[in-house]
């Protein structure tokens, strides 16, 4: 059985998909500084006590998830071996 390799309209959507990922990956690191106010006003609305410097913790967790990724997203990638 033979596979059918991709057609170049489905290539078009694959790269437009990845693109949007990868614009979302990368502007939610710049974003959270800028919402975290937002939220900590939204969650001490609800009843949460969370405040603008508990948030902060956000950042580097984001920092240390992005280059925890970009190390073992190879490491997965030879493991799992996708094909396009």
């Amino acid at each position: 059985m033979e596979i059918s390799k991709p057609t170049s309209q489905l290539k078009s959507y694959g790269s437009l998909v990845g693109g949007l990922i990868i614009h979302i990956v990368l502007g939610s690191l710049y974003i959270t500084g800028n919402i975290t106010v937002y939220m900590s006003s939204y969650f001490q609305h609800s009843g949460i006590n969370i405040t603008t410097s508990d948030l902060g913790l956000l950042i580097p967790l984001q920092v240390l998830g992005k280059t925890t990724g970009a190390v073992l997203g190879p490491i997965f990638s030879g493991i799992f071996n996708p094909k396009m």
